[in-house]
């Protein structure tokens, strides 16, 4: 029997799998999510996240492709200290 570290959350997925928790490894959720039976979700970023327009502009659309850190930020075009600390705070608060 898989151990708990071996089973993957698909809850929060979309598709075939949706809402069921299975002892899949790893490798097998990324063959799931590639072939199309389950899906990530894409959250966009909303029209009052801070530094947004610069974001999009750097071809950032989406929360989960926003950079993690305030030297990747503020290699951004457009995005200075002051804008990369309040992306991050608005990040985590997500």
């Amino acid at each position: 029997m898989a151990s708990r570290d071996d089973w993957v959350d698909l809850r929060d997925l979309s598709g075939r799998y949706a809402g069921m928790i299975r002892p899949y490894d790893p490798t097998a959720a990324e063959i799931a999510i590639a072939s199309g039976f389950a899906e990530v979700p894409v959250t966009e970023l909303p029209e009052e996240f801070p530094g947004r327009k610069d974001l999009v502009a750097a071809g950032i659309e989406n929360v989960e492709n926003v950079p993690e850190t305030l030297q990747e930020l503020t290699a951004l075009p457009g995005v200075g200290k002051k804008t990369a600390n309040a992306i991050l705070d608005a990040r985590e608060a997500l």
